[in-house]
């Protein structure tokens, strides 16, 4: 019984090992990029925070990809790569606080990548 037991646990770990190993083959380096320039107004947005992210779903975390802020005239560039087995879902998420008015907390945008 042991010792079907330890040749169980070494297929088991084996096969788990082969597993990864081709899925590990199957994913697909992705990039993307994103620039523009954001106003307030009409006015540039300087020193807002912009996020670049690929979007997933189910317990799988999303990732950032890069994060930057706006420059003096509201200028921000951003590119990230990464492996993924499906296409990658960009995501852009800006954090600011253009006419807030009373509200003292930053907002989010977020835009998602059309298709």
């Amino acid at each position: 019984m042991v010792n079907n037991l330890a040749t169980f646990s070494s297929f088991f770990i084996s096969f788990i090992l082969l597993f990864f190993i081709s899925n590990s083959n199957s994913m697909r380096q992705q990039a993307i990029g994103a620039k523009g320039r954001l106003l307030c107004g009409s006015k540039p947005a300087a020193n807002v925070l912009v996020k670049l992210y690929d979007k997933d779903t189910g317990m799988d975390p999303d990732d950032q990809l890069d994060s930057t802020r706006t420059d003096a005239n509201g200028h921000f560039q951003l590119a990230g790569d990464e492996r993924e087995m499906t296409n990658i879902d960009p995501q852009l998420k800006i954090y600011h606080d253009c006419n807030k008015g009373i509200n003292p907390c930053p907002r989010k945008w977020i835009f998602e990548s059309p298709r």
